[in-house]
C-alpha cells in the first residue's frame, strides 16, 4: 500500500519534492537549457501583450493582469530565496524573461509593430 508522502516540515531547508523533481533538472543541467529557454521564450511572448494593454489602454483589468503575473514571479523568487538560501538559476531566468518582455515591449511600442 503506499504511503502519502510526509507533510512538508515549514522550518525544513529542503524543497518540495515537486521542485526538485521539475524544477532544479531544468536549470542545472545543460542539456535541458533549450528547453527552458523555449518555456522563457512563451511567456515573454504572453507577458509582451499585457504590457502593451497595460500602457496604451490603461484599463483597470489589464493592470490586475499585470499584477498578478508579476505577484507570481515574486512568489517564485520568494520560494527559492527561502528554499536555497537566494535567487539561483529560476529567479535568473525569470528575470531575463521580464527583462526580454520589457524590451519586446519597447521594440513594439517604437516601431508600431504590435
Amino acid at each position: 500500500m503506499d504511503t502519502p508522502p510526509p507533510a512538508p516540515d515549514p522550518q525544513s531547508d529542503t524543497a518540495p519534492w515537486w521542485y526538485v523533481d521539475w524544477v532544479e533538472p531544468y536549470v542545472k543541467d545543460p542539456s535541458l537549457w533549450p528547453v527552458v529557454f523555449a518555456i522563457a521564450g512563451h511567456v515573454m511572448v504572453m507577458i509582451t501583450p499585457v504590457l502593451l494593454a497595460v500602457i496604451r489602454t490603461r484599463h483597470p483589468v489589464t493592470f490586475v493582469l499585470l499584477a498578478m503575473m508579476l505577484m507570481a514571479s515574486g512568489e517564485v523568487v520568494r520560494f527559492e530565496w527561502r528554499h536555497r538560501g537566494g535567487p539561483r538559476g529560476v529567479s535568473l531566468v525569470l528575470g531575463l524573461t521580464w527583462l526580454s518582455a520589457g524590451g519586446l515591449t519597447w521594440l513594439a511600442l517604437e516601431t508600431g509593430f504590435l
